[in-house]
């Protein structure tokens, strides 16, 4: 029984630090932050323009240290799709915000209709 266990265990493990290769990369545009779900960061309410859905991050990546922020909307977003959760971890993955002129990210109102938002984020640029 302890040697099932170790080695349950230890299967675990190795998922954790060696993730599927193959996972799909998926990549959109123009995607807003609209709600954290859990206090610790790494699920959000997100939107875009077909409307919103629910991202949970892996935890291989510091979720919490990016400061996302409610109404943030992202030109680019580029993750791997692991299954249970999104890993953004790597180079070529991550966010790229829409920024105004001094590199501040473009805030917008959740409440506002995302199209219209998004007008608004471009005319800054």
């Amino acid at each position: 029984m302890t040697g099932l266990s170790l080695m349950g265990n230890m299967w675990l493990m190795w998922r954790e630090f060696h993730p599927n290769p193959l996972a799909p990369t998926v990549e959109y545009s123009d995607v807003r932050f609209l709600q954290q779900v859990d206090s610790n960061g790494y699920s959000w309410w997100m939107e875009k323009a077909d409307g919103p859905f629910r991202a949970d991050f892996c935890h291989d990546y510091d979720m919490p240290s990016l400061n996302a922020q409610p109404g943030e909307v992202l030109r680019r977003f580029r993750y791997k799709d692991m299954g249970n959760c999104w890993s953004i971890k790597d180079k070529d993955l991550g966010f790229w915000f829409y920024r105004d002129s001094k590199h501040w990210t473009i805030p917008t109102d959740v409440k506002a209709d995302f199209k219209t938002a998004l007008k608004e984020i471009k005319a800054h640029e």
